[in-house]
């Protein structure tokens, strides 16, 4: 019995679910002692659902195990030939983020609890409405971070999910609160002036509209998004508009293009084997 008890809890997807959850709400809190021990119970449990669980190695796409593989051989190449100065305890950050991969892809096999459903949704809630009112209310120009990148990281990567949870959450949650939501989220974004996250922002939403959208869907989404910029380019909403004729016209001088031209000529003097298995 008690054997059996253990095997129900280390195969239970509610379980599954809330260390996903406990990776989701750390890694933006950031409290990297939490956000460690979250990933470790994620591991924990994947490994005992392909142990002992349905997750069977034949049910996982041969994707996954391309990335599986080209990981391994970049990190036995990273330690073949690491230098005196790496720092090579970095490389398990990949391990880290090959587990909570996997661990999505295996709770995404079966239905989710809907406990864990409302559980996602409650954590993005409060990281917005946190980051919203730190912003807004309390006058912290960076939220509850110290850099505005940290928040603009934050508010483009709870879109996506804002996203989905408009089309599955039940009525009247998807038309009151995700709307809310999704415009704090793209204020909080626009007031941080991050540059990089909208830009990845903007890259982004384009390549899904046209790669992952069918149908005529596809020139609504995107006439319905170029109108978005467009509105927000004509009413110089958090001074948008000036910071793209600004990135325009400075764009040659601009301290990031002199680094990646600085590096272009760099790489240029490497030799095949450099760019095979050294640092590029």
């Amino acid at each position: 019995m008690h054997r059996r008890t253990l095997r129900d809890i280390l195969l239970n997807r509610l379980l599954l679910a809330i260390s996903l959850a406990g990776v989701l709400f750390f890694f933006f809190l950031p409290n990297r002692g939490l956000l460690e021990w979250s990933i470790r119970l994620s591991g924990m449990l994947l490994l005992s659902h392909i142990f002992i669980g349905d997750y069977q190695i034949s049910t996982i796409p041969k994707a996954f195990f391309i990335l599986l593989w080209i990981t391994a051989i970049l990190l036995l190449l990273s330690v073949i030939f690491s230098g005196p100065h790496t720092d090579t305890h970095r490389m398990y950050r990949v391990i880290k983020m090959l587990i909570i991969a996997f661990s999505v892809h295996c709770l995404s096999r079966g239905h989710l609890d809907e406990r864990a459903f409302f559980l996602f949704g409650a954590i993005l809630a409060i990281l917005i409405v946190w980051q919203f009112i730190a912003r807004s209310l309390i006058g912290m120009p960076y939220g509850a971070y110290s850099n505005p990148h940290y928040l603009a990281n934050l508010a483009s990567l709870t879109l996506p999910f804002l996203f989905y949870y408009f089309f599955v959450a039940p009525r009247p949650y998807n038309f009151l609160f995700v709307p809310l939501l999704t415009l704090m989220a793209i204020d909080l974004l626009l007031k941080t002036s991050s540059r990089p996250a909208f830009l990845a922002l903007v890259v982004s939403t384009i390549f899904a509209i046209f790669f992952l959208v069918r149908s005529n869907r596809k020139w609504i989404a995107l006439a319905a998004f170029a109108g978005a910029c467009l509105l927000l380019y004509a009413t110089n909403y958090a001074n948008i508009t000036e910071r793209i004729e600004n990135l325009i016209v400075n764009l040659p001088t601009e301290e990031r293009v002199q680094f990646w031209a600085d590096t272009w000529k760099m790489l240029k003097h490497n030799s095949l084997g450099a760019w095979l298995v050294g640092n590029g």
